[in-house]
């Protein structure tokens, strides 16, 4: 800004020759002998009442700081979400102007977020999602998930009222081939046991439809695999047992678990446990 030292020094015996160029970077202050060399070439600058420059050199803005702009600090005060900003080195009416615009733009209206802070390929920071960030890395979503087959047992009487409940049924012959039409694959399973449940648990959000059952992210399945990976030995009394699978987040852990317990008719009791986690917000 010329404000002093060995700037000032220098312009003194550059500024009166043509043959000299003064380049001024940047922002200068009102009252400065920068300020006034880019309001229009003077001829003369007084310093005090003693001292007179003759300006017949060259004069040259160049535009360039190394101090951010108003939008920068906009974007810098949006990005980091502060507590307190504290403003300095400025004019006061355009600090107040900056004041007003933080407080209205980014305080008032602050709105939480969470993403990630990534870089993108003009070297501008953002922030991003997690979905848009595996969408931008082009890698799939990877989840924890735990898994378990689940044994059933479901008698020939519960099989044959269910068929005649759901009309599933047709006008038989003769005792044979009601015995028949009970072990028909007709019957689902699954089906069953999700009549079962309803029985047992007084929940609405479980779904069913012919292929598994829903709960949060609890999903129930028969399985017919004769090896499952996810089935344990258990005794069964030499009872003839229908499996599931059910699989489950981390976030269900207890409730998939309560549920299996049900299922399998161990504790009966923790089917209102699995209400009032349902009912919970």
């Amino acid at each position: 800004m010329i404000s002093g030292g060995f700037s000032l020094e220098v312009f003194k015996q550059w500024a009166p020759s043509e043959i000299n160029l003064v380049t001024l970077p940047g922002y200068c202050v009102a009252g400065t002998i920068g300020h006034k060399l880019m309001s229009g070439k003077p001829t003369g600058i007084d310093l005090d009442k003693d001292t007179h420059i003759d300006v017949r050199c060259q004069i040259h803005q160049l535009s360039f700081s190394p101090h951010t702009d108003a939008k920068g600090i906009m974007d810098l005060v949006g990005l980091l979400s502060p507590h307190h900003v504290i403003l300095v080195h400025g004019e006061k009416p355009k600090m107040a102007l900056l004041k007003g615009r933080i407080q209205t733009e980014l305080v008032e209206d602050k709105k939480e977020a969470e993403g990630i802070l990534v870089m993108d390929k003009t070297k501008r920071a953002k922030i991003v999602c997690e979905n848009e960030l595996m969408l931008k890395l082009g890698v799939e979503e990877h989840g924890v998930k735990f898994a378990y087959c689940c044994p059933v047992y479901i008698d020939f009487h519960e099989q044959t009222s269910h068929q005649l409940a759901s009309g599933s049924c047709v006008a038989l012959e003769n005792e044979n081939s009601s015995l028949e039409a009970a072990r028909s694959p007709k019957c689902s399973s699954l089906q069953i046991l999700h009549r079962r449940l309803e029985s047992q648990i007084c929940c609405k959000n479980l779904k069913g439809n012919p292929d598994y059952l829903k709960l949060n992210s609890i999903t129930i399945h028969s399985c017919s695999r004769n090896f499952c990976p996810y089935r344990t030995r258990e005794e069964n009394g030499g009872r003839s047992m229908q499996y599931f699978c059910c699989s489950w987040s981390p976030v269900d852990q207890d409730l998939a678990w309560k549920l299996i317990s049900v299922m399998k008719g161990s504790d009966t009791s923790l089917a209102q446990d699995i209400c009032r986690m349902q009912e919970m917000p």
